[in-house]
């Protein structure tokens, strides 16, 4: 397998400078195809130096594209000011860059939060480009819950999984997951949500980056589970033969009883949200669904 590293920069399209990252690919081969694995990581992760996603990328059987988003590793610019909706931006300039090189069929693995990209991009580009198949990672989808999950863990505020499922399945016709024409009241699943609301408007400093507070205030309503395609809300069920989910049952940061879609799941028994330990199996799993026809 070989590696280069490789820089895309396009001050028109985002602020950000220069986005880099590190094509892995098999020279006797890499000539003689049209597809490409674009690889992406989670929150503030560098994801060219992440064991888990150099492990799917070595074991993967076809090009792959490992990438730092903005103010992230081998990439520039300020990842304070991220959103989704500006890391979709990133993805968008890298496969632009790919298809200059010649490469016209994409394939997306994300970890975490990179499975809302993916699930974003997916929805707003996926009659531009061709799309193949797409591999979510201990998929942080729901940030709705999520944001205030985190948020209960760090400050001891009492948030009951089986009760916030049941107060979002008894409300299901508020929580439509996106920003377009919805009300919302998450009161209604847990008792800590004006303690929350005052927490989204406040700077943080997080991994030594200084984040502003636009991260949660457009992120704290959303679930990204809307934007896969395939999606039926009625019966919460992801149909998407091209989409495979695998999750850690031993994984503290996404927890799996707080999963409520059908879906084609894999589950690694005692991994965390990292998959520590058991990179090879997880990267075993994608190379078998890449290939799958």
């Amino acid at each position: 397998m070989e590696t280069k590293a490789i820089f895309c920069g396009n001050r028109r399209l985002t602020r950000v400078d220069q986005l880099g990252g590190i094509l892995c690919y098999d020279e006797k081969t890499v000539d003689y195809t049209n597809e490409v694995v674009i690889i992406m990581g989670g929150f503030a992760r560098i994801a060219t130096d992440e064991k888990l996603l150099l492990a799917i990328a070595e074991k993967a059987s076809k090009p792959c594209f490992i990438f730092d988003w903005h103010g992230i590793g081998m990439s520039t610019g300020n990842f304070g000011d991220v959103t989704v909706e500006r890391l979709a931006t990133d993805l968008k300039r890298v496969v632009g860059m790919l298809f200059a090189e010649g490469f016209s069929k994409f394939h997306f693995v994300g970890h975490s939060l990179g499975a809302c990209v993916i699930a974003l991009f997916t929805k707003k580009y996926a009659n531009i480009f061709d799309i193949g198949k797409k591999i979510l990672i201990a998929p942080a989808l729901d940030q709705s819950f999520l944001l205030r999950y985190w948020f209960a863990k760090e400050n001891n505020i009492k948030l009951s999984i089986p009760v916030w499922n049941e107060g979002y399945e008894q409300h299901h016709g508020l929580f439509n997951g996106t920003r377009v024409g919805r009300w919302h009241d998450f009161s209604r699943c847990w008792d800590g949500e004006t303690e929350f609301q005052k927490y989204i408007h406040k700077k943080k400093t997080i991994k030594g980056i200084n984040f502003m507070p636009v991260y949660w205030e457009m992120e704290n309503p959303m679930n990204y589970l809307y934007y896969l395609t395939g999606y039926d809300g009625m019966t919460s069920t992801v149909s998407d033969e091209n989409t495979l989910f695998i999750f850690g049952d031993n994984d503290k940061s996404i927890p799996l009883e707080s999963i409520i879609f059908d879906a084609t799941f894999k589950t690694i028994l005692y991994a965390d949200h990292y998959f520590t330990g058991e990179e090879d199996s997880v990267a075993k799993m994608a190379n078998s669904f890449l290939h799958r026809k």
